[in-house]
């Protein structure tokens, strides 16, 4: 039987192959074919959308109110010391050991939530590398954070839930911006696989960022704002925000 029959054969029982070499093939490497996505994988890439009338509608555990142009996600406490570079990442992210906040959302809900409030990723530009020093544009947001009720009831922007070692203070916090994240030629969500929400050093798996960014010299500095938090494990919800652009003052007559 002949290499190639060989080959075949290997292929169809689901034996491991070696891939002819270039060298061997005329018509060099065979290009790589991404598998066909599972009915979990597909239904995770697609969150269903909720509608529950008056503009609202639920994705996953997110609340969203096209009127109001928010939305929310519920979220618990997941760090309390440590250097951190994100403020929400999704459950069990793989960067979720420098997350302030966990998710109960994919980046897929999270994302899907983003559009249905507005934003929209052709008006961003997004971070070409980690600790890109570019600023970020793209639509602005507000992110806060909420929890207890009545008396004990507590809200606080998402700077404030990180804390600056060097001055003491909270995160000095610019204009967040919706940038979407990024795609990888192969079609991987970076949101998604790296776990990554909401972040303040610029990273291109992000889904909101800080315009202004932290750099790398700040590294080790940020940490989890324990004054301001409840402790690790506590219950909080995240909102997200879209801002308006101002109107645009129309042109003055001429006389």
């Amino acid at each position: 039987m002949s290499r190639v029959a060989l080959f075949v054969v290997a292929l169809l029982v689901g034996l491991p192959v070696a891939l002819p070499a270039a060298a061997e093939d005329p018509a060099g490497s065979l290009p790589s074919v991404q598998p066909p996505a599972s009915p979990a994988q597909d239904a995770e890439r697609n969150p269903k959308v909720q509608d529950l009338g008056n503009g609202r509608f639920r994705v996953g555990l997110i609340e969203v109110d096209r009127n109001q142009r928010r939305f929310t996600v519920p979220a618990e406490v997941h760090q309390e010391e440590g250097t951190q570079e994100f403020v929400l990442c999704t459950k069990g992210g793989y960067k979720g050991y420098e997350s302030v906040l966990e998710a109960g959302a994919t980046a897929y809900e999270f994302n899907v939530a983003c559009l249905l409030i507005g934003l929209d990723a052709k008006h961003a530009r997004t971070p070409q590398y980690h600790f890109d020093p570019t600023g970020v544009t793209g639509d602005k947001v507000e992110v806060s954070l909420a929890w207890g009720k009545d008396k004990e009831h507590r809200q606080v922007t998402a700077a404030e839930a990180v804390k600056d070692l060097r001055s003491g203070k909270a995160l000095n916090a610019t204009s967040w911006v919706y940038t979407g994240s990024t795609f990888t030629p192969d079609g991987t969500y970076m949101a998604q696989t790296d776990g990554v929400l909401i972040g303040f050093v610029h990273d291109p798996a992000e889904i909101i960022t800080l315009a202004a960014g932290t750099q790398q010299g700040d590294y080790g500095s940020l940490v989890p704002n324990t004054g301001v938090l409840p402790k690790k494990g506590t219950r909080v919800t995240v909102e997200v925000k879209a801002v308006a652009a101002a109107p645009v003052a129309p042109a003055a007559k001429a006389e």
